[in-house]
């Protein structure tokens, strides 16, 4: 039987409150624990199409720009590729923070620079260095309290976006 682990992250941040951020220090010593447990990192899709004894899949949700710049130099030390899940709107303007009802509230704050995104240049060269980049819906809507119609759009034309942008 596989031993897979999926690790979900959003942000990483040195002074970033929110729970959606872990520290760079603490992110730093999961890793530590994850390779000397003996795991190896893999892509999400990597770790479904092939599960394998001691693998581990490092997912980011929301294409936050600190995981360019904290996370992949951690990853990269451990030599662990990642996923990224992008909302592709909001990659159109990455110099404008992600806002949705959840992380609205850190507009306009000491911490509005935490929301701001990758762009598809930035996502493009995760990609080429091995990671993953998925889709995380166009507009990052509770799915729940969407039409059919809506749901099928932001999933499709997210993932249409993505393999357009990325040419995979």
């Amino acid at each position: 039987m596989a031993d897979v682990l999926v690790l979900c992250y959003h942000a990483l941040s040195e002074s970033f409150p929110a729970s959606l951020s872990v520290t760079p220090a603490a992110f730093e010593r999961q890793l530590e624990l994850l390779q000397r447990a003996g795991y190896r990192g893999v892509t999400f899709a990597d770790a479904v199409r092939e599960p394998a004894q001691r693998t581990v899949a490092i997912t980011f949700d929301d294409a936050y720009l600190s995981v360019l710049l904290l996370a992949k130099p951690l990853l990269d030390s451990a030599g662990y590729p990642a996923t990224v899940y992008a909302p592709t709107d909001y990659l159109q303007t990455p110099e404008r923070p992600l806002t949705w009802p959840g992380i609205d509230q850190w507009l306009g704050g000491e911490h509005e620079r935490e929301l701001l995104p990758m762009s598809w240049d930035q996502l493009g060269e995760l990609s080429d260095a091995g990671w993953e980049i998925g889709s995380h819906t166009i507009t990052h809507p509770h799915l729940t309290q969407v039409d059919d119609a809506a749901l099928r759009d932001e999933l499709t034309e997210s993932k249409a976006e993505v393999e357009r942008r990325l040419g995979r």
